[in-house]
């Protein structure tokens, strides 16, 4: 999708995403993996150049992914915050899994929900193959993941025990998710 717009007597076609990328806008909208990611990385890199630029909105509809994936996002996230820049996340329909992680690490006082989303946590999960040594170091590796999650969600929202909690799938509404501090705000 284009918009045109008229620079001086010339029209040009500049595409939707990025006349938003030049508003500080990002949009995830379906599953974390390495090529979404390479993207997300990509404009956010761009946006961190510009010295102007002091906010990213990231908006959200995912529902979730692939864990490196998104730790590569959340990584690309906190390195934007520690330059002063403020993330603002929006879930605009599902943060489920991975796309909630990134939600809920957006800058405090800045996570945001649109009034019928809805959010879901769970502990990570995965496949296993190979030799019974090999399912013990992918056990282990799922282990330090869901560890890893666990850490994230409870420093970033009011759960305290996120493996206790989360044994299962967790669907929370909006109000639950502002209980939980999961956002800030419903918009």
């Amino acid at each position: 999708m284009y918009v045109i717009e008229t620079a001086k007597e010339n029209q040009i076609a500049i595409s939707l995403e990025a006349k938003l990328l030049q508003q500080g806008i990002i949009i995830i909208d379906s599953e974390i993996n390495k090529e979404l990611t390479l993207d997300v990385k990509n404009q956010f890199l761009y946006l961190m150049s510009l010295p102007s630029v002091k906010k990213i909105s990231l908006y959200i509809n995912s529902e979730g992914g692939v864990i490196y994936s998104g730790l590569a996002i959340y990584d690309m996230m906190n390195l934007a915050k520690s330059k002063g820049i403020i993330v603002e996340t929006v879930c605009t329909g599902i943060a489920m899994s991975m796309g909630l992680v990134l939600l809920i690490n957006g800058t405090k006082g800045h996570r945001y929900s649109l009034p019928s989303s809805t959010l879901m946590a769970h502990q990570a999960s995965g496949g296993a193959w190979g030799t019974t040594l090999d399912f013990n170091i992918q056990a282990n590796e799922l282990n330090r993941l869901n560890n890893l999650m666990a850490k994230i969600v409870e420093e970033n929202s009011n759960i305290t025990d996120y493996k206790e909690m989360c044994q299962r799938d967790c669907f929370y509404d909006t109000k639950q998710a502002l209980e939980l501090g999961l956002i800030d705000k419903l918009l």
